[in-house]
């Protein structure tokens, strides 16, 4: 199994550049299942794969310097990029709109880190597709 780069990630969301702050990214895709049987199989149904679905959710470390603007940026669709290994090239990269459709704030009696948590849907088509082979 290789190790990723030190997990020196990079995550930027509506051109702003969030990765000294990311705490965890989970980006995922899904295809859909079109039911195609047509009288081919009287045991089994078959399938077909239909429309992709990508997802995306990671934590942000919050700052008191820059939580008004955070706020602002982590709503409403936004393009993000968001590359595993970084930003060098050669190295897998995904660039989709993605509708954040989810922002929360953690915050614990611990006193940890407090935190915004996102979560965001696919708008459409990606212009770089990691799933796909897509590179920087």
């Amino acid at each position: 199994m290789a190790d990723f780069n030190s997990n020196a990630y990079f995550l930027s969301v509506g051109g702003t550049d969030l990765s000294a702050r990311v705490i965890d990214v989970d980006l995922s895709q899904d295809t859909n299942a079109v039911e195609n049987t047509n009288g081919a199989s009287t045991t089994h149904e078959g399938n077909a794969p239909g429309l992709k679905s990508n997802k995306i959710s990671f934590t942000l470390q919050y700052d008191d310097a820059t939580r008004l603007t955070d706020i602002v940026l982590l709503h409403g669709t936004q393009a993000v990029i968001y590359g595993p290994e970084g930003n060098t090239g050669g190295d897998p990269k995904h660039n989709q709109s993605f509708m954040l459709s989810g922002v929360g704030v953690k915050q614990t009696v611990a006193k940890d880190n407090v935190v915004f948590s996102v979560d965001g849907v696919g708008n459409g088509a990606p212009t770089t597709d990691m799933f796909a082979a897509g590179t920087w």
